[in-house]
């Protein structure tokens, strides 16, 4: 349980909204910061409820009518409504308090059933309950300070898995001024049953930023780093550890990314 000093409510929530109530005044306490696009809402900008990847990932895994799913980072909500609505009975777990929050009022617009869940997913797959049919990680591995320990934690809790991430390569030019001043080119290497492991190290903010309050709407880990992995090296953990893989290479701005179907053999 989360254990505060009462120094009274932050200020989003002692306002009053004095407007007629209607779902877009819950859109609206989060301004700028929705990413996903809501029809006919004060959202974002990206149509992440009718996301292409998810759909080929859910099309490989047989569909996932019926089955227990476990969301590892609902982020909006988006992909949580996807799954079920392909009947789906889904937990979603998320550790960021505004995603979260933003789930839940995406839940409400849409009268969803599935169950969010406020923490670390990681402390979730540690229990050893922690079963389901299908897992779904997607935009969460290079977002995490130990991506094989997740890795691992997956295949603990599941035979069937669905993983979308951006991916290291040393061949591509990683885009865009922030990425070229925030990964490390030399890699860490971590061992793996003796097999060694290649992470790059990924840094949210420079040391001097460190006295600085983090924006409205970060994307990121609750870390100020994380570690990318190259495509291969996630392959090779997963194969380890039992699973046959599908790949499919994906391209995003800030470089190259990787679908990843993972069934146990």
């Amino acid at each position: 349980m989360i254990s505060l000093p009462n120094f009274g409510p932050p200020p989003l929530f002692s306002r009053y909204v004095r407007e007629r109530p209607a779902p877009a005044n819950a859109f609206s306490v989060f301004g700028g910061s929705w990413v996903t696009q809501v029809a006919g809402m004060p959202a974002g900008h990206r149509t992440l409820m009718d996301d292409e990847r998810l759909a080929w990932l859910i099309d490989k895994a047989g569909g996932v009518d019926g089955a227990r799913v476990l969301e590892l980072g609902s982020f909006e909500g988006a992909h949580t409504a996807m799954l079920e609505s392909h009947g789906a009975d889904v937990t979603a777990l998320e550790g960021n308090v505004g995603s979260f929050l933003r789930s839940l009022v995406l839940k409400n617009h849409l009268g969803l059933r599935s169950n969010f869940l406020l923490g670390d997913f990681t402390a979730f797959l540690d229990d050893p309950g922690a079963s389901y049919d299908y897992v779904l990680a997607s935009g969460v591995l290079y977002h995490m300070s130990d991506p094989v320990g997740l890795l691992d934690r997956i295949a603990r809790a599941t035979d069937r898995f669905g993983l979308w991430t951006q991916v290291y390569d040393e061949t591509v030019p990683t885009r865009g001024l922030h990425a070229r001043l925030m990964i490390d080119r030399t890699p860490e290497i971590v061992d793996d049953g003796g097999h060694p492991v290649r992470l790059y190290k990924h840094r949210y903010i420079l040391p001097w930023m460190r006295g600085f309050v983090w924006v409205t709407g970060f994307l990121g880990g609750p870390e100020t780093y994380a570690y990318w992995m190259p495509l291969e090296d996630i392959e090779a953990v997963l194969r380890r550890r039992g699973f046959a893989l599908t790949v499919r290479h994906d391209e995003t701005p800030q470089g190259p990314a990787a679908l990843i179907d993972a069934r146990r053999v």
